[in-house]
């Protein structure tokens, strides 16, 4: 067992739209993902909203724009926790599971667009690359 538990999620928000600003001819492409996240605990629960938004609409090397939000809802077990704090669980832990979703849904839409080849984000520690950025937002509520 584990200090933390994965309930359930919802996708709030899940968008493709087509750049009709992008220039088919060249031969470079930057869909430059960005991702953000925002926790906020509520005593032994969180809510944890992971933010991705890939691509453009402004830009000509940029073949679409896709803005997808996750939230995850998690409860502390502070009896299997070890001791570990339940933020440290949320900004980890919780980020890590939800991403494999945010990648099956990118990749989803992107291949259902029919006109591009579908996107298939890599595995990357994405709780790593917020944290460095500063991408993450922790709130408690009591």
């Amino acid at each position: 067992m584990t200090g933390i538990v994965f309930e359930d999620y919802i996708v709030p928000k899940f968008s493709y739209e087509k750049n009709f600003k992008f220039d088919t001819e060249s031969k470079k492409i930057n869909i430059s993902p960005d991702f953000s996240c925002e926790i906020i605990e509520m005593n032994e629960r969180a809510e944890v909203r992971l933010v991705g938004k890939i691509g453009s609409l402004e830009e000509v090397d940029a073949p679409f724009f896709v803005h997808i939000e996750v939230v995850g809802f998690f409860e502390y077990q502070e009896k299997e926790s070890n001791g570990i704090p339940f933020e440290n669980y949320l900004t980890t832990n919780a980020v890590a599971i939800l991403f494999p979703y945010v990648r099956s849904l990118i990749s989803d839409i992107t291949s259902r667009s029919n006109e591009f080849p579908s996107l298939t984000m890599p595995v990357i520690n994405v709780a790593k690359f917020m944290l460095e950025k500063d991408h993450i937002s922790y709130k408690k509520v009591d």
